[in-house]
């Protein structure tokens, strides 16, 4: 089908939504963009969002998006009913000039129509001025599609990233794919990507160690480390509050750490039991009066990985989420805008926190999903367990990128959270291919099932392949 074949004639009552009936074999996907034609409306870009069998036809619905106007650009809509309006399929030049007029200049992907045709898809870069929500099961290209969502940010925007990784997934965010598209990557330039990466110490450089200080942490961070209760342990939880009231400086911590392991004078004998037995001192994620993680993040470079892959101890990626979230939380009047991105976001706003630690990054991400927005901390959150994420954290995401899923009670929730969702297009995610994904909410002009665009940078999160037999 070209782009000027016509389709049955669509009708509105409120000059808002339109419907009517098509054949069965009318190659119109739910999603479709049309013109719709009229001597009473002129000409109007729809978005058909269901399709329903009925009496041997397909009864089509839809919304009007905007007027059409004779240059080529598309303005506001002013509801005028109609009835026997033409439609053609809307061509790749109409949706561009729609998604212009909404704002959207980020390339993600393309969009392919019931007549074949190919239409770049863009993000609202404003549209992150508000928390986001990416899901999709294993195998499905979540890991590469946000990572083409952060080129993106660091082309078109000036928002800075920090990404909490617990896979390594995105430690090569500032490395450009050989053959990437040129033009593309000239947008994007040589962005500034710190990488800190976690881990033993004699691994890792020391300038980029992914490590905190003890003595950053809230009263009540270190309290929910030794799995102190104020009350029940209120002995002790004072003798952490006298012991670690000091200054973060090397030789401090040296001392610190040498009168904890040997009992020290004026070392209270339960907490030091406490902190030995617990194996707090032996665990990586201190910077033993070196540099700390929230250094690096607070000169504001363009991007920040914090590379938690090789914790060997579950609690020190914990950790290292909480003393970055009370961080940025604590600093939160200074109202300077971040982009806060989790991938595997269950393991750090659970529904059902396995810890103290845990539970304390979990409250206080509900805080920054409920609150944040009006500080400039915007939140991107990325799992394939959606059931698993803190309800009141999801109730606060307005941006979705959706990817293959195929648990239908996944998807109900969905579809109560997200109500800019169709639900025709939420169902569709069963049967996505891989790297095909519906964008809905403020940071696209309309809800849209879009294939990925190529990466600019280097994948770091790729499966390993099975090996075929050996000849």
């Amino acid at each position: 089908m070209t782009a000027t074949a016509q389709h049955s004639t669509f009708y509105s009552v409120d000059g808002r939504g339109f419907a009517g009936d098509v054949s069965l074999g009318t190659p119109l996907l739910v999603g479709d963009f049309l013109v719709l034609e009229s001597p009473g409306i002129g000409q109007l870009v729809g978005q058909v969002l269901g399709k329903q069998v009925r009496d041997g036809a397909a009864h089509t619905t839809g919304v009007v998006r905007g007027a059409l106007d004779p240059d080529g650009s598309v303005g506001p809509l002013s509801p005028v009913p109609f009835a026997d309006a033409q439609s053609r399929p809307a061509p790749p030049e109409v949706l561009a000039a729609f998604q212009e007029s909404a704002g959207a200049d980020m390339l993600v992907g393309h969009a392919t129509s019931g007549s074949r045709e190919v239409s770049p898809v863009r993000l609202r870069h404003k549209g992150f001025a508000r928390h986001t929500f990416v899901c999709g099961q294993s195998g499905s290209g979540k890991t590469y599609a946000l990572g083409v969502v952060l080129e993106q940010v660091l082309a078109e925007t000036g928002l800075p990233l920090v990404v909490l990784d617990p896979n390594g997934d995105y430690v090569h965010l500032g490395t450009v794919r050989e053959g990437a598209d040129p033009e593309r990557v000239a947008r994007l330039g040589s962005p500034d990507i710190q990488v800190l990466r976690a881990g033993p110490v004699s691994e890792v450089d020391p300038a980029a160690h992914a490590a905190v200080r003890f003595v950053e942490l809230s009263p009540a961070a270190k309290a929910a480390t030794l799995r102190l209760d104020p009350v029940q342990d209120r002995r002790e939880y004072q003798s952490l509050m006298q012991e670690f009231d000091v200054s973060p400086t090397s030789e401090a911590a040296e001392e610190m750490v040498h009168r904890l392991r040997t009992g020290g004078a004026g070392v209270d004998p339960d907490l030091s039991l406490r902190i030995r037995n617990l194996g707090l001192l032996e665990w990586d994620i201190w910077s033993r009066g070196h540099g700390s993680l929230l250094d690096v993040v607070d000169q504001r470079p363009r991007g920040v990985v914090l590379d938690v892959s090789r914790c060997e101890v579950p609690q020190e990626r914990s950790i290292a989420a909480l003393a970055l979230v009370d961080h940025l939380w604590a600093r939160r009047e200074q109202r300077r805008p971040v982009l806060l991105v989790i991938d595997e976001a269950h393991n750090f706003c659970t529904a059902e926190p396995a810890d103290a630690v845990q539970a304390a990054v979990t409250d206080r991400l509900v805080q920054i999903a409920a609150e944040g927005r009006k500080y400039g901390i915007w939140l991107v959150l990325s799992t394939q367990q959606p059931h698993k994420i803190h309800p009141n954290v999801l109730s606060q995401c307005d941006n979705l990128v959706l990817m293959r899923m195929n648990s239908t009670a996944d998807l109900a929730h969905l579809g109560d959270v997200f109500g800019t969702a169709p639900p025709q297009m939420l169902s569709a995610a069963t049967s996505f291919r891989q790297g095909e994904m519906l964008l809905a909410g403020g940071f696209v002009a309309a809800p849209v099932i879009t294939r990925v665009a190529q990466r600019l940078t280097v994948e770091g999160g790729s499966d390993v392949p099975v090996p075929p037999r050996g000849g």
